[in-house]
């Protein structure tokens, strides 16, 4: 039944899989890319300003199991 499923789709099994694996990385990039953001956010504003001075923002790449954020 599967692989009629798959059949009438015109969809390998192990093209769905990578196709699904992408989107999920994908996601995952994103939520980590907003989570580090909102967390470098908390982090300046919450600064003991008298003791650590604003350098100002800089964009950096992380490297994870799921890409590049």
């Amino acid at each position: 039944m599967m692989k009629s499923i798959i059949a009438e789709n015109g969809v390998t099994f192990k093209e769905l899989e990578k196709n699904i694996y992408s989107w999920i990385c994908q996601i995952g990039r994103q939520f980590t890319s907003e989570f580090l953001e909102r967390y470098d956010r908390m982090l300046m504003e919450g600064r003991d300003r008298k003791k650590y001075r604003h350098k100002g923002l800089r964009q950096t790449t992380v490297k994870t199991v799921y890409g590049e954020v």
